[in-house]
């Protein structure tokens, strides 16, 4: 008899099919026995057999189930247990279901699943302190940093997520620290290597070679090292700068000398070519080059001293010095002297020169600026006055009135910041700054008067010409022209007032060449008068007679025909 797998089947099915399973069996058995020919009695023993066979495998599933139950039980417990525990090393409130809430293996499911979780949780917590514990203790070791300065302690059992992530921050700053030591610490190895070199120097203690020889990632990156590094590479520099300026004092005694002695061109930029930099071979390859120029020198101490004259005027001029301030500051030396004593007076002078303007170059440069742009404001102003300039083109009147217009602007701020400069100085050294033997602050008074003077003497003498003028225009009439427009015809006042006045040529009164306008500028004629003999004619129609048969013509068709000129009629 086949028998289903139960699969798809309900439970009294199956309960229903193992019935009917016990008791075909049974019947094959009591057909085998019957075949085999056993008595009852024999039949009911091997029934006994088969029964306790059955009884026997059925109490022993029961008993696997039972202790299944018992397993699972424990379990329970035990995983209850032990995800309490472990909730409470991490710090988390319980959250595991409750007692009963659940079948029994369902429950297990669950609280194994959410111990398995927790431990997973636990390990991570571990190993992340171990790790971070392990950098930390790394960088607080490249820092030569003190162990304990600022660590936390760990805690017991496994640690919260508060102290890893205080822990993390820690060995965040640290890491921090770290790259700013090194940043630092490289680019003062840097400097300090560069200088090292600069001043042919080799390394003079184990803490020099520990730089100048190692790499900086295995340089200790602490406090202590980082200031002597930088103490180190400041000497160093010091050291560069009085090596340089020593350099650049020989280059400039050199310089000089070159120029005293008309050395070529050509040879000075080859030797500074071959020489560069301030390296101590090759500053003193530049002081044997003076010694060389001085032994020079003192076998052409007249040329010398000639040079340097010429020298003393290139300053006097460039300190703006009169007249006065020079023969007050020339060395007080015979002229026709030449010796070491003279020239040593002269040198002395033009350094003390060099160093006066240095001090006060600001007041020199706002002086040269302010004096350009004084005599540009001038020479805008005279322009204004040349009639030629309205003939000018492309744009050169309209480029002069922004140029006095951004001058008109500037120039007053250029003269208010140098008179700021000027009284601050004379206030601290007690006496006039001069320029060119005068106070320069009475200097730019003195140009401003002056050019308002000028201004007012300029509009004096146009008023007077403007007088004198006037005055000839009433008596002998004005010859400025009149351009006419159109010719217009006169009214009969006009007429009228023309024939009134006896207007004989060469005889006529003052009032005649002013009554004769008034008319003839009705219609913008063009009038001339002679001032010879007081003659007046009109450009247009000739003398006055043909003016006026003109207007009384019979045969003029309309008002507007041109009046006959002389000889016509």
């Amino acid at each position: 008899m086949a028998v289903s797998n139960g699969m798809g089947a309900s439970r009294q099915d199956l309960i229903s099919g193992m019935r009917k399973c016990v008791d075909a069996g049974l019947n094959r058995l009591d057909l085998v026995w019957e075949a085999i020919g056993l008595v009852e009695e024999q039949c009911c023993d091997r029934t006994k057999v088969v029964f306790e066979h059955v009884q026997k495998l059925f109490n022993d599933m029961v008993d696997e189930e039972e202790l299944l139950k018992t397993r699972l039980q424990e379990r329970v417990v035990t995983f209850r247990g032990e995800a309490m525990a472990t909730l409470a090393e991490l710090g988390l409130e319980p959250d595991l279901p409750l007692e009963n809430s659940l079948a029994l293996v369902a429950m297990e499911e669950a609280l194994r699943t959410r111990l398995d979780a927790l431990d997973k949780e636990k390990t991570a917590r571990l190993r992340t302190l171990v790790r971070l514990r392990e950098q930390e203790e790394s960088l607080v070791e490249a820092l030569g940093m003190e162990e304990l300065n600022g660590r936390t302690d760990s805690p017991v059992g496994v640690p919260s997520k508060d102290f890893l992530q205080k822990l993390r921050e820690r060995v965040e700053n640290l890491d921090e620290e770290k790259t700013r030591r090194l940043q630092m610490y490289v680019s003062i190895q840097e400097s300090v290597l560069h200088l090292m070199k600069e001043l042919e120097r080799e390394p003079q203690s184990d803490f020099e070679e520990s730089i100048a020889g190692n790499q900086p990632e295995s340089f200790l990156l602490s406090n202590d090292n980082i200031k002597k590094a930088d103490e180190l590479c400041q000497d160093l520099k010091k050291e560069f700068d009085s090596l340089e300026m020593t350099a650049m004092s020989l280059r400039n005694q050199v310089e000089l000398m070159w120029n005293r002695l008309n050395v070529p061109q050509e040879d000075r930029d080859k030797f500074a070519q071959d020489y560069p930099g301030c390296k101590p071979a090759i500053i003193k390859r530049w002081r044997v080059e003076l010694e060389v120029l001085e032994e020079l020198k003192k076998q052409n101490m007249k040329e010398f001293i000639i040079a340097i004259k010429n020298e003393l005027e290139k300053w006097w001029d460039t300190c703006m010095f009169g007249p006065e301030q020079r023969r007050e500051d020339s060395p007080d030396v015979p002229d026709d002297e030449f010796t070491d004593r003279v020239l040593e007076a002269y040198e002395d002078k033009v350094e003390s020169l060099r160093i006066y303007y240095e001090e006060h170059a600001q007041i020199y440069q706002k002086i040269e600026k302010r004096t350009k742009m004084w005599e540009n404001y001038l020479r805008l102003e005279a322009k204004t006055n040349d009639p030629s300039r309205y003939k000018n083109r492309g744009g050169q009147l309209l480029k002069e009135g922004k140029e006095r217009t951004l001058l008109k602007k500037e120039l007053p701020k250029v003269e208010r910041d140098l008179k700021g400069l000027l009284t601050d100085w004379q206030t601290v050294n007690q006496k006039y700054f001069i320029v060119n033997d005068v106070p320069y602050l009475d200097v730019l008074d003195a140009d401003w008067s002056e050019f308002k003077s000028h201004k007012e003497q300029e509009k004096l003498a146009r008023q007077k010409t403007r007088a004198a003028q006037i005055a000839e225009d009433v008596t002998y009439g004005s010859k400025t022209p009149v351009k006419r427009k159109g010719l217009a015809t006169p009214s009969s006042a006009a007429i009228t007032s023309a024939k009134k006045p006896k207007l004989t040529p060469g005889k006529g009164d003052v009032a005649a060449p002013l009554s004769r306008r008034r008319i003839l500028g009705a219609h913008n004629d063009t009038i001339i008068i002679s001032k010879g003999d007081r003659d007046v004619s009109v450009a247009s129609t000739g003398s006055y007679g043909a003016f006026e048969r003109g207007l009384n013509a019979k045969d003029r068709v309309c008002r507007s025909s041109v009046i006959p000129q002389d000889g016509e009629n």
